[in-house]
């Protein structure tokens, strides 16, 4: 089956879907600010991007470092509206944002800033079953291995017997 084209170059899902960066940026400011917060002033220095308004998505904000994924052919102009904020909150208090890291994946920005890595999906689909069906200390997520997913994963037969209530 031919694959289609667009003048000359093949689709794929990443060409339909879009690339992605996240940036990690730390902000600066007297109070903590809230995460409602800093969507709020993120969309609006998305409204004013140089080259037209950018899409940011908060992935990840703890009050003082915050990760937003950005389609990658605005990461400049994302970046340059990140550091253009100058206000939080609703009382306009002063802040300032800086960014720290880029990268292609979260698992990167999260580790160079210091931010430990969540469950990886499947594991937080696991713990909503029954007890001992995979409550039990697993990899952290990103690239890091727990002590009970030594060898493990899609494909060993693992989830057929251990998550699905068939036993143990």
């Amino acid at each position: 089956m031919p694959v289609p084209e667009r003048a000359g170059i093949a689709l794929t899902v990443r060409d339909k879907a879009g690339r992605h960066r996240y940036i990690g940026f730390l902000v600066e400011a007297r109070s903590r600010p809230g995460r409602e917060d800093v969507q709020r002033a993120l969309s609006e220095a998305g409204r004013l991007a140089p080259g037209g308004p950018v899409q940011f998505n908060l992935t990840v904000f703890d009050g003082r470092r915050g990760i937003v994924k950005v389609p990658h052919l605005r990461k400049g102009a994302a970046i340059e509206a990140l550091v253009s904020i100058r206000a939080l909150g609703r009382e306009r208090a002063p802040a300032s944002v800086r960014t720290v890291v880029t990268s292609g994946t979260i698992c990167t920005v999260k580790a160079r800033m210091g931010i430990p890595p969540g469950p990886r999906p499947w594991e937080r689909r696991r713990r909503r079953g029954k007890e001992g069906a995979g409550s039990g200390e697993r990899g952290a997520g990103c690239g890091v291995r727990g002590a009970g997913s030594r060898g493990r994963g899609i494909g060993s037969g693992e989830w057929a017997v251990g998550s699905r209530g068939s036993g143990g």
